[in-house]
């Protein structure tokens, strides 16, 4: 029998008509290896068993590390729930609200895509973090920048991706969202605000634009995710240099993400609109402005920076950096393997502090003691990283 493997790595059993002449004058067992191999060998099955069966991976891996392959299953999820949206969703202003409202009433549990997708978007920040998270607490950007900078991008396109779908439904907040954001750009241009808006207000062109960019952005972010596993996989994993196959050592504690997802499923279901804003529940009205205008959770420690700071040029400043900062940090390769150390451990949960009552000052009104609050915990925030750089 020839020597399959050997034919294969040299290219040899390259052409069909190889493949066919193979088949035909051979005996049952050489037929029979001879179809797995080239299986195996296909390209996209051949990328898929080296990402998943064939990669070697760190004997150190734990449960941390399930929180990325747990952020692109629902990222996936996400792109498939809201294609399927696309077929009833109606990007004009008078219809967009009534459109996604009919798929209520009307499809055969059209409700639960819409709820699947609305609280995917809560997840996917959840998981984000979460991931953002313990690269920061095992200083990831020292082992590999490449893999932090091209996560960085993928943060932060799935941050334009979201605000630009929580405007579509064009409620009262979605609407006045999208208003005060764009706004933000006059610091730039104001031409530029009314080029976005195609008028001098948000209108069916405005949500044109963002339909058609919240349409073709999760490409762009698969893309990005594509290539952050390339980085992470070929270019070096962790600081372990003992590893073994990921097949089947890790396959099985992979499948934790299904309970995850389960669990997920009926926190969609039980408590559909636990962190949904009641007013966005009502058609856009420009006349009347809520009392009140906050962001989803997800968003809301850039809205407690961006609203601590009373010059509006310098809070738009203020609020691209604290999204920014995590970028710079990648560029930083003063530290050592502190993380190690309490002190370390410390100062990670700090910066988990800071973002966690930031978020909660994000969500309160704009009035004493909260804005003082803010602007304290906005200080302490920028504070963390220069000490990070510089000491």
């Amino acid at each position: 029998m020839w020597d399959l493997n050997y034919l294969l790595d040299i290219g040899i059993l390259w052409t069909l008509s190889d493949y066919f002449c193979i088949l035909l004058f051979t005996d049952e067992e050489v037929r029979r290896v001879l179809v797995t191999k080239l299986f195996f060998y296909l390209p996209g099955v051949r990328f898929v068993t080296g990402m998943v069966i064939e990669l070697p991976s760190p004997l150190g891996l734990r449960i941390w590390w399930n929180l990325g392959s747990m952020l692109g299953i629902l990222i996936v999820f996400q792109l498939v729930s809201g294609w399927i949206l696309t077929l009833y969703y109606v990007n004009r202003r008078e219809l967009s609200f009534i459109s996604v409202w009919l798929l209520h009433m009307e499809s055969w549990n059209g409700r639960i895509l819409h709820w699947i997708h609305i609280n995917g978007a809560s997840f996917i920040f959840l998981f984000a973090y979460l991931h953002i998270l313990k690269g920061i607490h095992f200083q990831r950007w020292k082992t590999n920048k490449l893999v932090w900078l091209t996560g960085f991008v993928m943060f932060v396109l799935l941050i334009g991706a979201a605000f630009l779908g929580y405007v579509l439904p064009f409620g009262q907040i979605s609407l006045w969202g999208a208003t005060v954001i764009t706004n933000l750009l006059r610091v730039v241009s104001v031409k530029l605000v009314i080029w976005i808006w195609g008028g001098y207000s948000v209108n069916s062109l405005t949500l044109n634009l963002f339909f058609t960019l919240h349409y073709l952005l999760p490409f762009v972010i698969i893309i990005t995710m594509m290539g952050h596993l390339w980085c992470l996989h070929y270019n070096g994993r962790t600081h372990f240099s003992v590893k073994r196959q990921f097949w089947p050592a890790y396959v099985w504690k992979d499948l934790f993400n299904l309970l995850v997802i389960i669990g997920l499923l009926w926190w969609t279901i039980v408590y559909t609109y636990l962190t949904a804003d009641a007013e966005n529940f009502l058609f856009a009205n420009p006349a009347i402005r809520p009392l009140h205008i906050k962001p989803e959770w997800y968003f809301l420690t850039y809205y407690a920076v961006l609203r601590s700071i009373p010059n509006k040029p310098l809070g738009v400043i203020m609020f691209a950096l604290r999204l920014f900062m995590l970028a710079f940090i990648g560029f930083n390769t003063n530290l050592s393997n502190r993380f190690y150390l309490p002190i370390w451990r410390s100062w990670s949960s700090l910066f988990v502090i800071i973002n966690v009552i930031l978020m909660l000052i994000g969500g309160s009104p704009v009035e004493t003691p909260y804005l003082e609050v803010g602007q304290f915990f906005r200080f302490l925030y920028f504070s963390w990283f220069l000490v990070l750089f510089f000491i």
